[in-house]
């Protein structure tokens, strides 16, 4: 694995890090994460992951919970495409910024709506910062929900398997099971999958191909479906109908030569992060306040 100064992890939860706890905390990436752990209940769970990550000494990116579940979800919903813009030249941002070499981000699983989404995102910014960089950024990906275990079968022979010695396993356990917001989650995974399970964390090259099966449901498209039928949502955001249009622009980015021409606004420092409001004009009239 590469120097931690090299190397950048970006996850669209905070909680992701538990999954490889084991390769983080010796490899000590710098830790980019999206959302603030939110979900539906409005409950930020990044101060969690923020104390996980001082105890082992990892540093965080410029982004680290900026965005709740729920501003994120109104912007897929609403189909904000400049606000998936701006993200994807933040996050390219922090690659040409620390001269990154490896990116380690969440797999597209067709689980969770903003796993799949940030993905894309990322894909995008990877490849805008190798066009800034001048070089190639070996981008890996992870299982969340599968599996520790799974890879694309397409990647086979290529995917990177890091063992933990029983200390390290032992660690990562229990960094598990005192993150008290996921341990109804915890406690499923070693119950399906085993606990000594995850005692290996692999990881995969990120290729055109994810690891949702052909013709499955997505899960949140079924989920969204139930909250709609509830009277707790309004409406489903569907893939096709919500996020392809997004994904279709934000694939149509290009490098901006030398310098990623962010405007000074974009930082987190402005008066109207608060509310993750974007001050340059060209976004202002775009986003959606939450």
């Amino acid at each position: 694995m590469k120097h931690s100064a090299e190397t950048l992890l970006i996850a669209a939860h905070p909680g992701h890090e538990v999954s490889i706890w084991g390769w983080l905390a010796r490899s000590k990436p710098r830790a980019l994460i999206v959302t603030d752990g939110s979900g539906g209940s409005g409950q930020p769970r990044i101060a969690r992951t923020a104390s996980n990550l001082k105890s082992a000494e990892i540093p965080i990116a410029s982004i680290f919970g900026d965005y709740s579940d729920r501003q994120l979800y109104q912007y897929a919903l609403t189909k904000n495409k400049y606000f998936f813009e701006m993200l994807v030249h933040l996050m390219a941002n922090e690659m040409t910024t620390h001269r990154v070499r490896r990116v380690i981000g969440d797999a597209s699983e067709g689980v969770i709506m903003a796993h799949d989404l940030l993905r894309e995102v990322r894909r995008v910014a990877v490849r805008i910062a190798e066009a800034e960089l001048g070089w190639k950024i070996e981008h890996l990906e992870v299982s969340i929900d599968a599996a520790p275990s799974t890879f694309p079968q397409a990647v086979k022979g290529r995917e990177i398997i890091h063992e933990l010695s029983d200390d390290e396993w032992r660690a990562k356990i229990l960094i598990a099971k005192r993150y008290r917001q996921l341990r109804p989650f915890v406690d499923a995974a070693f119950e399906r999958y085993g606990i000594d399970a995850f005692q290996r964390e692999v990881f995969f090259p990120c290729t055109d191909q994810s690891l949702i099966p052909p013709d499955k449901k997505l899960s949140y498209e079924d989920h969204g479906e139930k909250m709609v039928s509830q009277m707790k949502y309004k409406e489903v955001i569907r893939f096709q109908d919500h996020l392809a249009p997004i994904i279709r622009h934000i694939h149509q980015l290009q490098p901006a030569g030398s310098d990623l021409g962010l405007p000074a606004t974009y930082s987190q420092k402005t008066e109207c992060a608060n509310e993750h409001a974007l001050c340059e004009s060209r976004y202002a009239p775009t986003v959606a306040r939450t």
